[in-house]
């Protein structure tokens, strides 16, 4: 065998058996390298949760020892800037005023990282949450991108005066003035024709959380009420046929308010059978109402007058005129009766994050503004204007997106899903438009 055969045959290379053991070895310690940063990273983002939930809770017990009792909501601690968290952890708050107590729920932003809780009646963290309390999800909708389809709840065009949605956004009540009003099951894909509640001039119509129950308020007639989602209708005959312009109702159905034109504020305790006039407020030009998800937190608005808010389910009311005198059209509630917003005609967009004590214009443009709609935290607003487009809010009314793709009408009506992730809008004779946002 010569020299040069012999070097030859010593620089052969690897054999299959030998590549795919060093393949399989570097996965292994792949593997193992992916493994031990996952329980890195989880251990930092249990750590952040833990060390947040610990602060929130020196913030809370602060609170009480300087106001005399623990906040509402949490959004209200610390003197209104709320219990601060890290890398998207998402706090969930129980306060139960009979006792001064509160329970206290962070989680993380991570799938694989545990919750944790902290309640007054313990004052240390554990794992798990507090009664009531579940996880976020974690695949919610993106609102970023958002889709408009015209919707076709009956041929021809009408007066879309009022809508309301169910927590859900699947069960959609259309209400049309001199018309009846339309249901739809699939947000808003059909729609049936409610014919047991006549063709009135609906004016308002509110929607409990789950969709079944139903009150609608008809300009110079009795409010009309259901309890099946529609299949029935009950004509309320002690609400007295009014010029009623606008009905809100409690997430269960069960406390109602209603205001009607050149009259007074009205409320119901069960599901509009019997009515209690406000006899603290003379009689004045009521365009709008809202509630708090519990109904003890109303909002009323006048064409041209005040703000009027009550934390009592109306008992007492208090006049507001931090945003000014305009012809008020629509008032918004989040579920906990903190954020309000609010727009009239000429005016611009106000929203309160107080329960309506200050108010802050936005800065668009004053436009003839019809109606406004939240989601129950209040950061997703919808409003829409005569002769205008949608406009649309992700951040509390702070910032503000035209929706020109579904065109410039005259729009009358909206209505919002408890998350926001799905409106529907009405226009002034025209048709019924419906948003979903997805990822």
């Amino acid at each position: 065998m010569s020299i040069y055969s012999t070097a030859k045959s010593r620089q052969a290379g690897f054999t299959i058996v030998e590549l795919l053991i060093v393949i399989v070895v570097i996965g292994i310690l792949a593997a193992i390298t992916i493994i031990a940063f996952n329980g890195v990273q989880k251990r930092a983002a249990t750590a952040a949760i833990q060390s947040d939930l610990t602060n929130a809770a020196k913030v809370l017990g602060i609170d009480n020892v300087n106001n005399g009792s623990y906040p509402a909501v949490y959004t209200a601690a610390n003197n209104g800037a709320g219990l601060k968290s890290t890398n998207g952890a998402t706090y969930q708050y129980t306060y139960t005023s009979a006792t001064n107590s509160y329970c206290l729920t962070i989680f993380s932003a991570q799938s694989d990282v545990p919750s944790y809780y902290v309640s007054s009646a313990n004052g240390s963290i554990k794992e798990g949450v507090c009664s009531g309390h579940s996880a976020p999800d974690l695949n919610a909708p993106v609102f970023t991108n958002l889709t408009v389809t015209e919707r076709v709840p009956v041929s021809g065009s009408r007066n879309w005066y009022a809508l309301a949605s169910s927590a859900d956004g699947t069960r959609l009540v259309a209400a049309a003035y001199n018309g009846y009003m339309y249901l739809s099951t699939d947000s808003g894909v059909t729609w049936v024709e409610l014919t047991g509640a006549g063709s009135r001039e609906w004016y308002g119509v509110a929607m409990s959380a789950d969709g079944m129950k139903i009150a609608a308020a008809p300009y110079s007639a009795n409010i009309m009420t259901s309890s099946n989602g529609g299949t029935s209708w009950t004509e309320q005959t002690g609400s007295g046929a009014k010029r009623w312009r606008s009905v809100a109702s409690s997430s269960d159905g069960v406390k109602l308010v209603a205001v009607a034109n050149n009259d007074y504020i009205y409320t119901s305790t069960n599901s509009g059978v019997t009515w209690t006039q406000d006899t603290t407020i003379s009689y004045k030009t009521w365009s709008s109402v809202a509630s708090s998800s519990d109904g003890s937190k109303l909002v009323a608005a006048v064409d041209g007058g005040a703000i009027y808010t009550s934390t009592n389910s109306g008992a007492t009311w208090v006049a507001r005129s931090g945003a000014g005198f305009y012809g008020w059209e629509s008032v918004t509630s989040s579920a906990d009766g903190t954020k309000l917003a609010l727009a009239g005609r000429q005016s611009k967009i106000y929203t309160s994050t107080d329960g309506g004590a200050n108010w802050a214009a936005d800065a668009m443009e004053a436009k003839t503004w019809h109606s406004i709609a939240s989601s129950s935290d209040g950061s997703k607003l919808v409003a829409v204007a005569s002769s205008g487009y949608i406009h649309t809010s992700t951040d509390a009314g702070a910032t503000w997106v035209i929706r020109t793709s579904s065109g410039s009408r005259n729009w009358w009506s909206a209505a919002v899903s408890a998350n926001g992730a799905k409106f529907i809008v009405g226009v002034g004779y025209g048709g019924i438009f419906t948003g979903t946002y997805g990822p």
